[in-house]
């Protein structure tokens, strides 16, 4: 016959392996809810790591781009400097030769050359009014006697010019109201495009060497 003791006991461990297991059960479903956590954890921790680097390494090469594409416009800025101060020096050099060859032989043959090219303008003017330099004006009757030349029986009249140019000269009709301009400073003038086209050339030449 079972005891009062006995059955306590009997009873006091069927609790006790009921707590276990509902223990081992929370425990279990604890470890289970926290590895979930932590691996959730770890993948979001990732996805911001991959997402940190992703806009660190955008971000660098955008700073990349910005520093490359800064250099390249200091560097063209140098380039249009350097170019922009060949142009002008040369520019002011042909005007001084320019200035120089007055009164010579290759300058004559300069002033003719001119009238020939610019006959065809000269065809509808009715009278001349011929500014030339004060050089030429009051010392070279032989630039006179070539502009002549070249010029139809018309009205004509050589006047000291009062605008500052190295030489050549320039034709209008009376009233002004026609006007050809073969001054050597304008003509100089006019081909400064192919001067610069010509320093920008030998600058993209120095480049290739450089690179």
């Amino acid at each position: 016959m079972i005891t009062v003791d006995e059955k306590v006991d009997f009873f006091r461990k069927i609790v006790l392996d009921r707590i276990d297991h509902e223990y081992q059960e929370l425990e279990d479903s604890l470890a289970q809810s926290f590895q979930s956590e932590v691996e959730k954890f770890k993948e979001e921790a990732r996805k911001k790591s991959e997402n940190y680097i992703d806009k660190f390494v955008t971000k660098a090469q955008n700073e990349k781009k910005l520093r490359v594409l800064e250099s390249k416009r200091i560097q063209k800025e140098k380039i249009l400097a350097v170019k922009n101060k060949l142009i002008e020096k040369i520019h002011a050099s042909v005007l001084d030769k320019a200035s120089n060859i007055i009164g010579k032989d290759q300058y004559y043959e300069l002033i003719h050359q001119l009238m020939v090219k610019g006959k065809d303008e000269l065809k509808d003017f009715d009278s001349y009014r011929i500014e030339i330099c004060e050089k030429d004006y009051e010392n070279n009757e032989r630039i006179k006697s070539i502009i002549k030349k070249h010029l139809d029986e018309k009205p004509l009249e050589f006047h000291k010019s009062k605008k500052d140019f190295n030489g050549g000269l320039i034709i209008m009709n009376m009233k002004e109201e026609m006007k050809l301009d073969l001054s050597l400073k304008s003509i100089i003038r006019r081909n400064k495009v192919f001067i610069g086209n010509q320093v920008q050339r030998l600058l993209d030449e120095k480049s290739d060497v450089d690179e």
